[in-house]
């Protein structure tokens, strides 16, 4: 409960129990970064609701730590940042400053049965990677994915900045996605976030 006293001390909270408040809430005025507190189990119509608030705000989902494969579920209905629940107000601050900057955000640190499987049965296989993108192309998406702006991954990958944009302008040609939040999503889809250091 940390992370949610931490919000209350430090910003102006409205406390909304019920999906249908969030949306009233979400209508009647204006929300940059909802902060949503999961119930134990998250099922599809929770998934669903998940997805429709994404599309018109920031999402920042928190809850008691979870398993990677559970918390990519969380990411591929919108979502834009996970946060343990147990998390101190540092945390909390550097979330909310990644999310607002339009970065990814995920902090995840314990196995839970938050999708209502078998916590001892196997995470879900990803997705194979398109034949179509290229092990650069494959590059720059884990980087995106990971919250580097394109100037960043330009030093990082010895690129120049032009070169980048039009590596993730043909990712999302071939992959057929619109904004930065399906591209964080299709590289979760294709388990290929994170080993950054690897990468570069």
């Amino acid at each position: 409960m940390k992370v949610l006293q931490s919000a209350d001390h430090r910003f102006a909270v409205t406390r909304v129990i019920h999906p249908a408040g969030v949306r009233r809430h979400l209508a009647a005025r204006k929300t940059e970064i909802l902060v949503v507190g999961l119930p134990h189990t998250v099922d599809e119509e929770f998934l669903a609701h998940l997805r429709a608030w994404s599309r018109s705000v920031l999402v920042l989902a928190i809850s008691a730590g979870r398993g990677d494969h559970q918390v990519a579920r969380l990411f591929a209905s919108g979502v834009h940042g996970y946060l343990d629940m147990e998390a101190g107000p540092e945390a909390l601050f550097a979330a909310l400053a990644l999310i607002a900057e339009g970065r990814f955000f995920l902090s995840s640190h314990a196995n839970g049965d938050l999708f209502g499987s078998d916590p001892e049965g196997p995470a879900p296989r990803p997705l194979a990677v398109p034949d179509e993108l290229t092990e650069r192309e494959i590059q720059v998406l884990r980087h995106v994915a990971d919250g580097w702006t394109h100037k960043e991954i330009s030093r990082r990958l010895g690129l120049s900045k032009a070169t980048v944009d039009t590596y993730v302008q043909r990712i999302r040609g071939k992959l057929g996605l619109r904004n930065k939040a399906e591209l964080i999503r299709a590289a979760v889809r294709y388990d290929i976030v994170g080993d950054i250091a690897s990468a570069g």
